[in-house]
Protein backbone atom coordinates (compact mmCIF):
# COMPACT_ATOMS: atom_id res chain seq x y z
CA UNK A 1 0.00 0.00 0.00
CA UNK A 2 2.80 2.43 0.88
CA UNK A 3 4.50 1.64 -2.44
CA UNK A 4 1.26 2.48 -4.28
CA UNK A 5 0.96 5.88 -2.52
CA UNK A 6 4.60 6.71 -3.36
CA UNK A 7 4.10 5.81 -7.02
CA UNK A 8 0.98 7.98 -7.27
CA UNK A 9 2.73 10.92 -5.54
CA UNK A 10 5.74 10.71 -7.86
CA UNK A 11 3.56 10.62 -10.92
CA UNK A 12 1.73 13.89 -10.14
CA UNK A 13 2.88 17.06 -11.82
CA UNK A 14 4.37 19.55 -9.36
CA UNK A 15 2.85 23.03 -9.19
CA UNK A 16 5.48 25.72 -9.75
CA UNK A 17 4.99 29.23 -8.34
CA UNK A 18 4.84 32.20 -10.71
CA UNK A 19 8.19 33.96 -10.98
CA UNK A 20 8.02 37.76 -11.03
CA UNK A 21 10.84 39.50 -12.90
CA UNK A 22 11.45 42.81 -11.13
CA UNK A 23 14.19 43.97 -13.51
CA UNK A 24 11.71 45.30 -16.09
CA UNK A 25 10.24 47.99 -13.82
CA UNK A 26 12.63 50.09 -11.77
CA UNK A 27 11.81 50.00 -8.07
CA UNK A 28 12.19 53.27 -6.12
CA UNK A 29 14.81 53.40 -3.39
CA UNK A 30 12.40 55.42 -1.21
CA UNK A 31 8.68 56.00 -1.28
CA UNK A 32 6.40 58.18 0.84
CA UNK A 33 2.88 59.58 0.90
CA UNK A 34 1.54 63.07 1.74
CA UNK A 35 4.99 64.59 1.78
CA UNK A 36 6.35 68.16 1.75
CA UNK A 37 9.62 69.29 0.14
CA UNK A 38 11.18 72.68 0.91
CA UNK A 39 13.28 74.58 -1.63
CA UNK A 40 15.65 77.25 -0.32
CA UNK A 41 18.63 79.18 -1.56
CA UNK A 42 21.13 81.00 0.67
CA UNK A 43 18.88 80.29 3.66
CA UNK A 44 15.78 81.89 2.08
CA UNK A 45 12.67 79.79 1.49
CA UNK A 46 11.83 79.77 -2.23
CA UNK A 47 8.99 77.26 -2.37
CA UNK A 48 7.16 74.45 -0.60
CA UNK A 49 5.99 71.46 -2.60
CA UNK A 50 3.34 69.07 -1.33
CA UNK A 51 2.57 65.76 -3.01
CA UNK A 52 0.31 62.82 -2.36
CA UNK A 53 2.93 60.27 -3.47
CA UNK A 54 6.71 60.59 -3.78
CA UNK A 55 9.04 58.02 -5.36
CA UNK A 56 12.81 58.53 -5.10
CA UNK A 57 15.26 56.93 -7.55
CA UNK A 58 18.69 57.63 -6.03
CA UNK A 59 20.79 56.16 -8.88
CA UNK A 60 19.08 58.47 -11.40
CA UNK A 61 18.94 61.40 -8.90
CA UNK A 62 15.24 61.67 -9.68
CA UNK A 63 12.01 62.11 -7.70
CA UNK A 64 8.59 61.38 -9.22
CA UNK A 65 5.50 63.01 -7.68
CA UNK A 66 1.71 62.62 -7.90
CA UNK A 67 -0.85 65.41 -7.28
CA UNK A 68 1.55 68.31 -6.87
CA UNK A 69 1.02 71.71 -5.26
CA UNK A 70 3.85 74.28 -5.10
CA UNK A 71 3.67 77.57 -3.24
CA UNK A 72 6.34 80.06 -4.36
CA UNK A 73 7.55 82.73 -1.92
CA UNK A 74 8.72 86.29 -2.50
CA UNK A 75 11.81 87.84 -0.82
CA UNK A 76 9.69 88.77 2.23
CA UNK A 77 8.54 85.18 2.80
CA UNK A 78 4.99 85.65 1.50
CA UNK A 79 3.33 83.29 -1.00
CA UNK A 80 3.23 85.12 -4.34
CA UNK A 81 2.10 82.31 -6.67
CA UNK A 82 0.71 78.78 -6.54
CA UNK A 83 1.19 75.93 -8.99
CA UNK A 84 -0.93 72.77 -9.19
CA UNK A 85 -0.40 69.76 -11.47
CA UNK A 86 -1.29 66.10 -11.84
CA UNK A 87 2.34 64.94 -11.73
CA UNK A 88 5.83 66.26 -11.18
CA UNK A 89 9.49 65.37 -11.45
CA UNK A 90 12.50 66.73 -9.56
CA UNK A 91 15.76 66.24 -11.44
CA UNK A 92 18.54 66.69 -8.88
CA UNK A 93 21.23 66.51 -11.58
CA UNK A 94 19.80 69.50 -13.49
CA UNK A 95 18.42 71.15 -10.32
CA UNK A 96 14.96 71.50 -11.90
CA UNK A 97 11.34 70.76 -11.09
CA UNK A 98 8.94 69.92 -13.93
CA UNK A 99 5.16 69.77 -13.57
CA UNK A 100 3.04 67.65 -15.97
CA UNK A 101 -0.64 67.29 -16.75
CA UNK A 102 -3.25 69.98 -16.18
CA UNK A 103 -0.66 72.50 -14.93
CA UNK A 104 -2.17 75.66 -13.41
CA UNK A 105 -0.15 78.58 -12.09
CA UNK A 106 -1.85 81.51 -10.34
CA UNK A 107 0.32 84.62 -10.00
CA UNK A 108 0.22 87.39 -7.43
CA UNK A 109 -1.35 89.98 -9.75
CA UNK A 110 -4.29 87.78 -10.76
CA UNK A 111 -2.66 86.30 -13.86
CA UNK A 112 -3.30 82.62 -14.51
CA UNK A 113 -1.34 80.22 -16.69
CA UNK A 114 -2.55 76.87 -18.04
CA UNK A 115 -0.34 74.33 -19.83
CA UNK A 116 0.52 70.62 -19.91
CA UNK A 117 4.20 70.99 -18.96
CA UNK A 118 6.06 73.65 -16.98
CA UNK A 119 9.63 73.64 -15.61
CA UNK A 120 11.02 75.72 -12.74
CA UNK A 121 14.72 76.24 -12.14
CA UNK A 122 15.24 77.21 -8.47
CA UNK A 123 18.73 78.58 -9.17
CA UNK A 124 17.58 81.10 -11.80
CA UNK A 125 14.06 81.35 -10.28
CA UNK A 126 12.61 81.18 -13.82
CA UNK A 127 9.74 79.05 -15.09
CA UNK A 128 9.50 77.98 -18.70
CA UNK A 129 7.63 75.76 -21.13
CA UNK A 130 8.14 74.68 -24.72
CA UNK A 131 4.53 73.47 -25.02
CA UNK A 132 1.33 75.42 -25.63
CA UNK A 133 0.37 77.88 -22.92
CA UNK A 134 -2.74 79.93 -22.20
CA UNK A 135 -2.50 83.02 -20.00
CA UNK A 136 -5.44 84.93 -18.54
CA UNK A 137 -4.19 88.47 -17.93
CA UNK A 138 -6.92 90.91 -16.92
CA UNK A 139 -9.29 91.16 -19.84
CA UNK A 140 -6.94 89.33 -22.22
CA UNK A 141 -6.41 85.69 -23.05
CA UNK A 142 -3.08 84.96 -24.74
CA UNK A 143 -2.33 81.57 -26.31
CA UNK A 144 1.08 80.59 -27.59
CA UNK A 145 4.17 78.41 -27.19
CA UNK A 146 7.69 78.95 -25.96
CA UNK A 147 7.14 80.61 -22.59
CA UNK A 148 9.51 82.01 -19.95
CA UNK A 149 8.68 84.01 -16.81
CA UNK A 150 9.54 84.76 -13.24
CA UNK A 151 7.76 82.44 -10.82
CA UNK A 152 4.97 84.91 -9.95
CA UNK A 153 4.04 85.70 -13.61
CA UNK A 154 4.81 89.44 -13.32
CA UNK A 155 7.30 89.44 -16.22
CA UNK A 156 6.65 86.89 -18.93
CA UNK A 157 7.49 86.34 -22.59
CA UNK A 158 5.68 84.12 -25.08
CA UNK A 159 7.93 83.43 -28.04
CA UNK A 160 5.21 82.39 -30.49
CA UNK A 161 1.75 83.91 -29.97
CA UNK A 162 -1.18 82.19 -31.66
CA UNK A 163 -4.21 84.11 -30.35
CA UNK A 164 -4.90 87.22 -28.30
CA UNK A 165 -8.47 87.87 -27.19
CA UNK A 166 -9.19 91.22 -25.55
CA UNK A 167 -12.04 93.07 -23.84
CA UNK A 168 -13.80 89.86 -22.84
CA UNK A 169 -16.24 91.66 -20.58
CA UNK A 170 -17.27 94.24 -23.18
CA UNK A 171 -19.70 93.56 -26.02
Amino acid sequence: MILLVLLIACGEEKVKPDVIDLTEEKIPTQESWNDTIYFSQSGKLQATLTTTHLKVYEDERLKLLDSVKVEFYDKNGKVNSTLKANKGRINDTKNEFTAFGNVRLAGSEGRKLFTEKLTWNPKTEKIYSDTKVKIFDGDEIIEGAGFVSDKDLTNYVIRKIFVIKSNLNKH
